[in-house]
């Protein structure tokens, strides 16, 4: 019995892991999906400040808040700011990619 429970908190870390590997490994460019999104973004450097939230930053697929000193990668960032699921923002950045 100890055996499985340590098996299922393997199998989510595991899902999560594989989850990860999948965000970092996909090129889906923020900027241009806020952009097709009608988001107002501002060159700042080298990275870009999304104008709804001031204190984010986002350079290629990658994002930073920096008043919660958090980030990730595109599919978090449009679960976090969109409120969809992982399967539903897998989704909406593929239809962007291929529109």
């Amino acid at each position: 019995m100890i055996h499985r429970k340590k098996e299922r908190r393997w199998c989510r870390w595991g899902n999560y892991i594989q989850q990860n590997k999948l965000q970092q490994q996909t090129k889906w460019y923020l900027v241009d999906y806020l952009s097709s999104e009608g988001e107002r973004l501002e060159k700042s450097g080298r990275e870009w400040r999304w104008l709804r939230h001031d204190s984010i930053t986002i350079r290629g697929n990658q994002w930073y808040r920096h008043k919660e000193q958090r980030g990730g990668y595109s599919i978090e960032f449009v679960k976090c700011f969109y409120g969809v699921s992982f399967k539903e923002a897998m989704k909406r950045l593929h239809t962007f990619v291929h529109s």
